[in-house]
């Protein structure tokens, strides 16, 4: 039989508004408490009642659910010092050694590849701070994080002056290594970093999950059959990101970026049914002044900011950790998206985050985009074992441009590129211009541009707007 256990929400003397810099009425024991028994007694559920939680740090284990009631709110410290908990878990223990590199090593790029302009701790390793989580999850299987409608975790933007950028605080949800996870329903917000944060997890299903503001909204790095369905992810930065997945869906998702939609690479990926629209109604974080990060303000109604959606689709393979399998195999179907600057950005070996193994092929079926305001782009560069051109195919799709464009395709190193039944509208520019070699060119019912190939003149360039 699994065991249940129930947590309430600690009593107050007052009812005073929410607010994560007043002094917190700790509940992280009383929630760790819940999980650590259920746990050793084998697995089951932990219900978290309405009310206020502030917490300052949780790990959850295998065989454990964390039910979380409708009105529950998970308050997060704005301290990335709170969230160093993994060195002290008595219950699990970490290898001491493990955990004392984690916290020290610094990540050097491999074969002399400048990356960064300096280096940082290590994003890849568990036991770095850069992956603190306000739930942490390690090495765990079958574990869950259920949310009724109304049910919060919330970051309250957390701050870290030693953290990426000088700023970047800890993520919602950390999962290293953990398979058979289930997330579902309830609103991430506000995150220091990522809203939900994955390492070579398998088996996961995020499901009907809000997340809001923040940073990236769902980031997954070398994951195996990851489904993201249903969720609601308006967010400061990336929608959903990552690379090195392999079998990832997202589908029927809302989806408001102040950055990408997408920002991601791997092998065998749909997205299928989304609704991407911008500009979002939260800011890009990362252009906020200091001491707005350091106070945690988001109210574009009291802060200046940007929030335009850069790019449908921005391809994503970086140095930062192995690539498994040669990425490709990415199919976008039945998508509608508004008001991004470009529908896809994919410039292989022209910038930082495209430079590690190229995107063999991608496919978009039945794709409907208006107002865009810069050319689609595919760069394929070159590799360090030489060129490294792509096949595109895009079939029963409508591209919409918001002002006249020099072309509506800019292409380097491309193989082939194929249109069947695609519509344009808003730009009379000819239909492809060329750098570095002309793809094979496979045309059938393309409409509304001139079925020109125009050569293009000095180097390809390709900005993010």
């Amino acid at each position: 039989m699994k065991t249940e256990r129930r947590v309430d929400a600690p009593k107050r003397s007052s009812d005073w508004d929410i607010d994560p810099l007043r002094d917190f009425n700790d509940a992280t024991q009383l929630i760790q408490a819940a999980i650590d028994e259920v746990f050793r007694a084998g697995g089951g559920r932990v219900d978290v009642g309405k009310g206020f939680y502030p917490i300052k740090g949780i790990r959850l284990r295998s065989g454990v659910t964390l039910h979380l009631e409708s009105g529950a709110v998970l308050q997060a410290s704005r301290d990335s010092a709170d969230f160093d908990i993994l060195g002290r878990d008595a219950v699990e223990p970490v290898g001491a050694e493990d955990y004392r590199l984690g916290r020290a090593r610094l990540w050097t790029p491999p074969r002399g590849e400048d990356e960064r302009t300096s280096p940082r701790l290590h994003i890849s390793d568990p036991f770095s701070p850069w992956n603190d989580g306000i739930i942490r999850i390690l090495g765990a299987h079958d574990v869950a994080i259920v949310g009724e409608k109304g049910s919060v975790i919330d970051g309250a933007n957390g701050f870290n002056m030693n953290g990426e950028e000088n700023y970047r605080g800890v993520h919602g949800i950390s999962a290293f290594f953990a398979t058979h996870l289930v997330l579902r329903g309830f609103t991430v917000r506000h995150t220091g970093n990522f809203a939900i944060r994955l390492h070579g997890c398998k088996d996961v299903v995020c499901e009907k999950v809000t997340a809001l503001g923040g940073h990236d909204g769902v980031h997954a790095r070398g994951c195996d059959n990851v489904r993201v369905e249903g969720c609601f992810l308006h967010t400061g930065d990336d929608a959903v990101a990552g690379f090195d997945n392999c079998g990832m869906i997202v589908r029927g998702c809302d989806i408001s970026s102040a950055c990408s939609a997408f920002r991601l690479g791997g092998r065998d990926i749909l997205i299928e049914d989304c609704h991407a629209h911008g500009p979002c109604e939260y800011l890009f974080r990362g252009a906020l002044p200091q001491q707005a990060k350091r106070d945690g303000l988001w109210d574009a109604a009291t802060v200046p900011g940007r929030h335009s959606m850069a790019t449908f689709f921005l391809y994503y393979c970086d140095y930062t950790m192995p690539v498994r399998q040669q990425p490709g195999n990415v199919v976008v179907r039945n998508c509608a998206v508004e008001n991004a600057a470009r529908l896809v950005r994919y410039n292989f070996g022209g910038e930082t985050w495209q430079r590690a193994r190229p995107l063999a092929d991608i496919r978009l079926e039945g794709v409907k985009a208006t107002g865009m305001w810069l050319p689609v782009a595919f760069n394929g560069g070159s590799s360090k074992d030489g060129d490294a051109p792509i096949d595109i195919t895009m079939s029963e799709c409508s591209l919409g441009f918001a002002k006249p464009q020099p072309e509506v395709f800019s292409v380097a190193n491309v193989r082939t590129l194929s249109l069947a039944d695609v519509t344009v509208s808003g730009v009379s520019a000819p239909l492809v211009r060329t750098w570095n070699g002309t793809p094979e060119l496979r045309l059938s019912g393309v409409e509304g541009a001139s079925p020109v190939v125009a050569k293009g003149e000095g180097t390809f360039e390709c900005p993010m707007r």
